[in-house]
């Protein structure tokens, strides 16, 4: 898959597309709900890098503390927001390996327990359902908030620039609108158009 129209990810993380479903984007990675979501572990997010990486092979030593300190990040906050009792990672590479989009991602997943995440008939990934688009944007703006409150994560001085520059000490926040009144779901058709609004986004500076 190539940068561009083709790779949805790219049009999220862009805010080309359902925006409102942006929790996080920084200089070097974001985050947004999974679309399909077993209702036993909602809050099923995904971290991605902001460039387009295809796989994990293609990861630089740079790329991949970034990936990982977000990943650390957002499992913290999606473990105390769904109150769950364990956290799992996923990542998979190439079609034999599960990978189904082809823009390197982490699925990071609140477990519960008798949630059968891992065994039984029902196991992840089976019983996974389309999560409405106006539940992904409720799930993207907890997630926002709880990472401003991470004082682990979340460091820096406000700015009203709305731009990141890269390369850049400690992390730099602003708030953002993006019309999402006249944008597409690529990953399944949504109903409900009242709730593509404009809606905040986060946009942070990685240190």
């Amino acid at each position: 898959m190539t940068v561009g129209a083709e790779c949805v990810f790219c049009s999220i993380v862009r805010g080309e597309v359902t925006p409102g479903v942006l929790a996080y984007r920084g200089a070097t990675t974001a985050v947004f709900p999974a679309r399909s979501q077993r209702p036993q572990n909602l809050g099923h997010m995904l971290v991605v890098p902001v460039a387009h990486v295809p796989n994990i092979y293609h990861l630089d030593a740079e790329l991949g503390r970034d990936l990982m300190v977000t990943v650390s990040a957002v499992a913290r906050a999606v473990k105390k927001l769904w109150r769950a009792g364990g956290v799992a990672i996923k990542q998979h590479n190439d079609g034999p390996g599960g990978q189904d989009v082809f823009h390197v991602h982490f699925h990071v997943i609140p477990c519960h327990e008798g949630d059968v995440f891992f065994h039984g008939d029902m196991r992840f990934p089976r019983g996974k359902q389309d999560l409405p688009l106006h539940e992904r944007v409720q799930q993207a703006n907890r997630l926002r908030d709880e990472l401003e409150r991470d004082a682990g994560f979340c460091l820096g001085t406000a700015t009203r620039s709305g731009t990141v520059p890269h390369g850049q000490p400690g992390r730099v926040m602003t708030g953002c609108s993006i019309d999402a009144a006249s944008a597409a779901d690529p990953l399944g058709p949504e109903a409900d158009q009242e709730n593509k609004k404009a809606s905040p986004c986060l946009i942070l500076q990685q240190r």
